[in-house]
């Protein structure tokens, strides 16, 4: 391996890789930079679920505030 990274600088990396790529990933469809998509889901137990790509986002930004 060229180089290791501890775990703080794991989670850093992670997490701007995740966000970063939730922010840029509607430019590709022609959308605007952090723009959000809704998913409304029927589930058999729990009924309607809806949850959208900021959910991802925010996992993103917390994984990077961990590695702080």
């Amino acid at each position: 391996m060229l180089f290791a990274l501890t775990d703080t600088q794991e989670d850093l990396w992670w997490g701007g890789l995740i966000a970063g790529l939730v922010a840029v990933a509607p430019l590709l469809g022609g959308g605007v930079l952090l723009d959000q998509v809704v998913v409304e889901e029927h589930l058999p137990v729990l009924g309607t679920v809806k949850t959208g790509t900021a959910l991802i986002f925010d996992v993103g930004v917390a994984l990077i505030v961990v590695g702080l």
